[in-house]
């Protein structure tokens, strides 16, 4: 029987948050759109960390969300259809875009903007104050459970249904959100032409609103990888100089994506 065995990537992580995904996991396990979680519990050596034990699901993984097709993508609309239905206890809310900018924002000032470069921390704070001046005509609609991750990575498409793993962002939030993170959290490049594959057309007018708060979301959480990093708090193996290399250069691509669209907007929307 092949087991999934969770744990952090990177020290401090707390057993109480593992806690609690587990228990996402089960309620989301129940609607057989994630994996059955088998058990929670915390080692101890010379530090104290937990970790879990999950089903192992088979199945396909795409290597880009521009390559899932179209069988499979029309899969994965009926999945998201359902898992935004879902109702799951103990998630955070965000009623507005400035809520969930919000959150973002004391993320950063935690964590990264005092100790990067001075080129990607201005522009950072370009962005965001940007984003605060767009945030009040963004279109939103915060009745929904969402995945907060969602990236080709996180989706299975086994023989029977979809998959998803890691609902450690889950949120009640936008579900236009996931759609937009999807479209532009690869490494290499964005794929617009998801949106419309997964979104109605009503669904997509300022899309480009939601596609900038995803825009900063990747950015923030690469920062934050970037400063544990830099910090000695992640495995060995996940912080080489290649890996660090890697992170700064998919921030600069996406800070330069987001500032383009906060420029220039996505007219190119419209013929999709």
């Amino acid at each position: 029987m092949w087991l999934v065995l969770k744990v952090p990537a990177s020290a401090g992580d707390s057993a109480s948050r593992y806690r609690r995904l587990f228990g996402w996991y089960h309620q989301l396990a129940e609607h057989r759109l994630f994996p059955t979680p088998l058990e929670f519990g915390v080692v101890s050596h010379v530090e104290t960390f937990p970790y879990m034990i999950l089903e192992y699901v088979p199945g396909r993984l795409y290597s880009s969300p521009c390559t899932i097709s179209s069988a499979d993508m029309s899969r994965l609309l009926g999945s998201l259809s359902s898992f935004w239905r879902v109702e799951v206890s103990d998630v955070p809310r965000y009623n507005t875009p400035v809520d969930y900018l919000g959150q973002l924002t004391r993320t950063l000032d935690d964590f990264a903007l005092g100790q990067l470069g001075s080129e990607i921390a201005q522009q950072t704070r370009d962005c965001l104050e940007s984003l605060r001046d767009l945030c009040p005509s963004i279109e939103w609609c915060s009745d929904s459970t969402i995945h907060g991750d969602l990236s080709e990575t996180n989706i299975v498409f086994a023989e029977d249904r979809v998959v998803f793993l890691d609902p450690e962002n889950l949120a009640i939030a936008d579900p236009v959100l996931d759609v937009a993170y999807l479209s532009i959290q690869a490494e290499h490049y964005e794929c617009p032409d998801i949106i419309p594959r997964l979104l109605p057309k009503a669904a997509r007018r300022g899309v480009e609103g939601h596609i900038s708060l995803a825009l900063m979301t990747v950015i923030t959480w690469s920062l934050e990888r970037l400063t544990l990093i830099d910090s000695g708090r992640v495995a060995s193996r996940l912080s080489t100089d290649d890996i660090r290399g890697r992170i700064i250069r998919y921030v600069l691509r996406k800070l330069n994506y987001l500032t383009r669209v906060l420029e220039k907007g996505l007219s190119d929307l419209d013929k999709l």
